[in-house]
């Protein structure tokens, strides 16, 4: 199966049931052999045996096998999960984009574009992504995402937005996609809230409100505000890619990285317009975050 250029269905489903039949620690090592062999680029082809080692071998379910795995496997099984989630995120973003009946605005559309070329220079880093869907646009997304982790936010008066959670380890990342506001929040994992922001993933009462209650750290999503983020994200350990060299979605004047200093600064014009943006993008979040204090206080 390794050494096949690319395998088809049938060759998965019979690799996946001599998986099924392994003794454990054949499985293990079966297992580790794939995942040090076939490429993250390579397992995109694999859907379905991507989606088996998930189920059994992801770090972040405790009944796993992941501590089995070599040093080795597990490296290559993080970018086999990190590329699967971007994978769900960015299908989720080309469906809003070619659903007229969204009746989305240019800038909203435009937006939604700079998100997806932002965060795929962080696939690798994905453990989990959650999507969460306004029961508006349900019947539409769940037709052209089946089979994946998708679920239902909660009315509660806001204008309503597709949400992502994305799990990177020792940060959970929440984007909001359209509307005002439209942030990102970032929320650090430690051992007293853990289990707090298992709910993100498990709790079928999400809100709009109730995920911007939980306060966090919010970024914008204000003219160059890729610069910002990128600067955000890494003062906090939180890398791109280890192979990237230029980010997606930016102007190549713009789009070179370095690890350590990051990408290019905006040009003093572009900084002044983001800076009277801002004003606009505060003034909104300070009063959402009014609303969502508000409403959950009237729910206890």
């Amino acid at each position: 199966f390794i050494e096949l250029r690319k395998g088809d269905d049938q060759q998965e489903r019979w690799l996946l049931n001599c998986l099924e039949e392994m003794p454990q620690q054949q499985e293990i090592e079966g297992v580790d052999r794939l995942l040090t062999s076939i490429s993250q680029q390579q397992s995109s082809q694999y859907p379905n045996l991507v989606q088996w080692v998930k189920h059994k071998y992801n770090p972040s379910i405790p009944s796993s096998l992941w501590e089995k795995l070599s040093h080795e496997a597990k490296v290559a099984l993080r970018k086999w999960l990190g590329l699967a989630n971007y994978q769900d995120f960015k299908q989720l973003v080309n469906i809003l984009l070619n659903t007229s009946c969204l009746d989305l605005e240019s800038w909203e559309t435009r937006q939604l574009k700079n998100r997806s070329d932002f965060w795929s220079n962080y696939s690798d880093q994905f453990e989990r992504i959650r999507i969460l869907i306004p029961p508006v646009s349900a019947s539409i997304i769940k037709e052209n995402l089946h089979n994946k982790d998708i679920s239902l936010l909660k009315e509660d008066g806001s204008i309503m937005t597709e949400v992502c959670i994305m799990d990177f380890g020792k940060w959970f990342v929440v984007e909001f996609f359209r509307g005002q506001g439209s942030e990102t929040r970032l929320f650090e994992v430690n051992s007293r809230l853990e289990q707090d922001f298992e709910d993100f993933f498990n709790s079928n009462d999400l809100s709009i409100k109730y995920l911007r209650s939980l306060g966090g750290e919010v970024h914008d999503h204000v003219y160059c505000w890729q610069y910002y983020c990128e600067q955000w994200l890494r003062q906090r350990g939180i890398f791109p890619n280890e192979e990237i060299t230029h980010f997606e979605g930016l102007p190549p004047e713009y789009s070179k990285y370095n690890r350590s200093t990051g990408l290019p600064a905006p040009s003093t014009n572009s900084q002044l317009q983001r800076d009277n943006k801002l004003i606009c993008w505060n003034r909104d979040i300070e009063q959402m975050k009014r609303e969502a204090r508000l409403s959950i206080a009237k729910l206890i």
